[in-house]
């Protein structure tokens, strides 16, 4: 798995660069969630699209203004 967090830039000429990853340390990393067993940055993305998703249902199930024909 390539790090979301540190990257390294690869320039391939003046006006072109290429962003890649560097390897994931895993259980060596600051950023490591030993309960997930993954990286806290990709866990944090999992948790924010279940709260996005919830948010979601909420909104499409809240009567809207346009519904009530006012």
């Amino acid at each position: 798995m390539k790090c979301p967090l540190f990257r390294a830039v690869n320039i391939t000429s003046e006006f072109d660069s290429n962003w890649t990853g560097d390897d994931c340390l895993k259980e060596e990393c600051a950023w490591w969630d030993r309960t997930a067993e993954k990286c806290v940055m990709l866990q944090l993305a999992f948790e924010l699209d279940e709260v996005h998703t919830s948010i979601e249902e909420l909104v499409n199930k809240m009567h809207h203004e346009e519904q009530s024909g006012n």
